[in-house]
This record gives C-alpha cells, structure tokens and sequence, in this order.
C-alpha cells in the first residue's frame, strides 16, 4: 500500500510538472510588463466622451460607459482621464457651454459623474475636466442675461460687461441682431466671447472651478487660452501674452485655494516654444505644440525622418529649459495626437513604410513621447492605431472623433455627425490584448516603465546623449544625483552605439523581439526598440 501510494504520489506530480511545462511552452510571447500602480505616474488618457462607450444603447458615449472601462485603463498605466466637454450644449462636441454647473443628459447625471470620479479614484486615476472659459453657447444663459442687459441698457446688470463687443466690424467679431453691436467670436458666431475685465465674469469662473474641485475632480484643462485676449495683426489674431498670463494665473491661483495639488494644463496653440513656454509663467503646465504632433522639424513625427531624430532630442531640451526658466515646476505636455488634429495612425512613417513595418514604428515614436519630462497626453484610440483625418474639403473634425473600437461591446457608439470612417481599424481592445505585442501592450510596457520610473522623466532634466553615426534618440536624464540614459533606436535594423562605462541596463522595450546586449561598452539595439540604463555608483 505504501508503495503504491508513493507511485500515485508521483504521478501526480509528475502529471502537475508537465501541465506546467506545457503551459510555459504555450505562453503567448509578448513583452514583459511589470504591474506598476498608476497613483505613481503622470500620463494623461484624453476621451472625446461621446465616441467613446456607450452603456445604455443610444449610440452616445457616456459617463457609465467610461466607468465601465476603467478596468481597461487602469491596467494601461494612466494616471488622470482628461474629458472633453460634458456640460448641456447644442453641438456633438460640446465645445460651446450652455450650463457649466451641469452634465449634458447625453452624458449621464451628476451622480453618474460623482460616481465615475469615486471609482477611478480607487484605481489611482484623476478626472481631468475640459474647461472652456474662453467662449460660451450663444444659447446659455449667461449670454442671454448679457444679452438683455445690454439691449436694455441696464448697466446696473452685473452681466452687462461679461462679452466683448464693438460697435464697428473687427476681424474676429460677428454682428449680433438681439444686441445690436458686433460680438467677439473667432470660433463661430454662436460661440460669443467672455470678457476678462468683467469682475463678474471672473468670480462666476472662480465659482464653477470650485464646484467641480468640491466634487472631486483632479485638475482642469483650459481650451484656447491664447483666445481669452487677442490682437487682430492683419486679420490673424496672436494672443496678449501678458494679459493672458494674468488671466490664467487669476484661474489658476483661485483652483488652488481649493485644491493645492491640483493639475493644470492650458491649451496655447502657438507655433513657437518662445510663446507657448511664457504662458507656464502662469501656474498652469502647457501642451507643447512644436515638439509634439507629427508635422514639423523636431516633432515627434519628424525623429524618423533622417536627421530627424538629432532635431527631436535639440527640440525636447530646449523646449524643457526654456518651460523651466519661466517656472521651476512647470510641466511640459507632450502628445502625437488630440481631438483637433488628424490621427496619428493615419500618419505613415517614412521609411518604415517602404519595410512595411508601419506599427513598429509608431510603437517608438510611442516610446519616445511617453517618456519625456512633464506629463505626456494620449488620445483615446491611438493604441489601437485608429485612423481619421479631417481632409481639405471637410468642415468638421468628426472624422478624428470617431467611435472607440472595443470589438467587445453590446452597444457600439455611433458615428459623430454621421461622418464615418469605412477603412477603420478592425482590430478592437479585446483582440490586442491577447497579442502579446500589439501597439496596446506596448503603450502598456512603455507607460509601466514611465510610472515604475515617474519621478525620474517627469521632473528630471534631460540633455543630449551623444550616439555617434547611429540612427537613434540618445538622452541623459539627471535626478537627486541619479543619472539614466534613454536611447530609442529609430531604425528599422538593429544599431550599435557605444556607452561609457559603468552603466547598467535596467529596462528594455523589445519591439524587434530580439534582446539588446551590452558587452564592452556597444550597446546592440533591435531596430525600433528602445533602452534605459542607469549609471552604477562606483564603490
């Protein structure tokens, strides 16, 4: 009997040895992502709401659909979901506000909105509101009241003075027929204009930044900063730049009377890091237009091109210094994409598309904007590759906007505007992530290394790390004594590049699916793939 329970034993050991071995052999290959907790890290995930999920089958995306998938973000790596507008508006993108205490009924309710804010907070996750200051409905209330005070002449109104007007055209303004006079509105005549002089106007903005801090959000991205005063040169408007500091220093100064810690992001777009950086005087961090995006020498789209890569790496130096010496704290906001601009998967990088590896590009070029200094920002979808461009004929930016690919859904969303999209990516959420290497499990990798390593690229100082002939993004980033080098190989093939010694590889990003070795002081990179290593303290 002893015997033979011995036997039995070992079989069944045996048995529980090769179960396990069967399934080492069966493991999807893919990269190796380490579980790191978001409330470490900094990137941004921005949602056009609307296109995004939907939870009750009316083909609008939702505050509950977004709760729903916290989930899925949450295990992507980000750390703050900034919304596109959800106030009550006439318009799909809700970019012109008729109530900014309340939630478009599209969207949900407050409560839902409570709700959702609860449960990302639990994962670590803050909610980001899009806060458009700038302008308002032409429906809203508030211009109404302005409306008929003005008409009236009742300038005992307190919101007699909240909208700018001229009683002779200007570039900018259009005429209003309730009013009378000719009202500022360079987005469109039913977006009229705020007036920043008005008392009024700014203690009513102080009062909805408190609302919504009291409520839990996170911190608040300003839409068209640049907007809230502007001079008209020959038909193109250029913002007051030092009148629009003060006025974002006034919003940013009274949202941390509430909220100390609270993030901040205005949206400046500028075509030069002059401008752009003399608005994070402010208080508030800035999108980095020129660096970002994918159409200008030293953007991220440009590191491909040959030379391309040195531009890149002069372009984030400089544009991080120069942030810096007008605030210590500031933050730099990079991105490849946003709800204004074409999808980057429509972009095809130059020379990869001649070795058809189009994806594996854009996977370095994910690499290298996600680890930068400040806080990046991605754009929903851009994991998946989804495509969409405005094109020269069209008038709306629906097409960038289009419904998020779950391929796993009960309810899917619908197109905005009805523009669709006919040759949209298949492949859904549900499907990448059983590839192991897919765009989606590398912006997995690449942000689990940001949030493992957050302190280091959002507040270290980044210079360049010199690579030789290769073709590649060589930086050396600085923190409390520490120093790193990040090296993303921006060439189809492999590259060798010489490192001084007493550096260690501590992390890899493997898109060539082959290992880079360090022996003798070269560095081997697969092509695409990127490195971190760190220099030892000598003993």
């Amino acid at each position: 009997m002893k015997y033979r329970k011995t036997r039995k034993t070992a079989l069944a050991f045996a048995l529980i040895l090769g179960a396990l071995a069967s399934c080492a052999q069966n493991k999807t290959p893919g990269y190796d992502i380490e579980d790191v907790d978001n409330a470490s890290g900094s990137a941004i995930y921005e949602i056009f709401v609307g296109s995004f999920a939907d939870s009750n089958g009316d083909g609008v995306g939702d505050l509950k659909g977004i709760e729903d998938k916290l989930p899925y973000l949450d295990s992507l790596g980000v750390k703050y979901l900034w919304l596109t507008p959800i106030h009550p508006s006439p318009t799909y993108h809700k970019y012109d506000v008729k109530d900014y205490y309340a939630i478009d009924p599209s969207f949900g309710t407050l409560d839902d909105f409570d709700s959702l804010v609860a449960k990302a907070s639990e994962k670590g996750i803050g909610i980001l509101m899009d806060m458009v200051f700038n302008h308002t409905s032409a429906r809203s209330s508030w211009f109404e009241s302005f409306a008929s005070a003005f008409y009236n002449n009742d300038r005992q109104s307190p919101y007699f003075n909240d909208f700018c007007w001229s009683k002779t055209p200007k570039d900018g303004y259009h005429f209003n027929d309730r009013v009378g006079v000719y009202v500022e509105s360079h987005f469109s005549e039913s977006m009229p204009e705020l007036n920043f002089d008005s008392e009024h106007v700014r203690e009513t903005l102080s009062a909805i930044q408190k609302f919504w801090l009291e409520r839990g959000v996170a911190g608040f991205r300003y839409d068209a900063v640049k907007y809230y005063y502007c001079d008209e040169n020959n038909g193109t408007v250029s913002g007051n730049v030092e009148k629009n500091v003060e006025a974002m220093s006034f919003l940013a100064q009274e949202a941390k009377k509430v909220k100390p810690d609270v993030y901040l992001v205005g949206e400046d777009w500028d075509p030069t890091t002059d401008i752009i950086s003399s608005y994070a005087a402010s208080g508030m961090n800035c999108f980095s237009f020129p660096t970002s995006g994918l159409d200008s020498r030293g953007s991220v789209g440009d590191m491909l091109t040959l030379g391309g890569e040195v531009r890149f790496v002069e372009s984030l130096v400089e544009t991080q210094a120069a942030y810096k010496e007008k605030r210590a704290d500031a933050d730099v906001v990079y991105f490849v994409s946003n709800h204004d601009q074409d999808r980057w998967g429509t972009y095809a990088p130059t020379p990869a598309r001649v070795a058809k590896k189009e994806s594996d590009a854009r996977k370095v070029m994910a690499s290298a904007y996600l680890l930068t200094p400040g806080t990046p920002v991605m754009y929903y979808g851009e994991e998946l590759e989804m495509i969409g461009s405005r094109g020269a004929s069209e008038l709306t930016d629906a097409a960038r906007r289009q419904p998020m690919v779950w391929g796993e859904d009960k309810y899917t969303c619908a197109y905005p505007e009805g523009k669709k999209v006919a040759n949209q990516v298949t492949v859904g959420v549900k499907q990448a992530q059983k590839d192991g290497y897919s765009v989606v499990n590398h912006y997995r990798k690449v942000l689990s290394i940001r949030n493992k390593y957050n302190d280091l690229f959002r507040y270290g100082t980044y210079s360049a790390f010199e690579v030789g002939e290769a073709r590649a993004v060589g930086l050396q980033i600085e923190r409390n004594g520490d120093r790193y080098v990040l090296i993303h190989n921006c060439n189809v093939s492999s590259e060798t590049i010489a490192i001084p010694q007493g550096y260690a590889l501590v992390e890899e990003i493997n898109v060539a699916k082959v290992a880079p070795t360090l022996k003798g002081g070269d560095l081997t990179l697969g092509g695409y793939s990127s490195v971190l290593l760190k220099q030892e303290v000598s003993s």
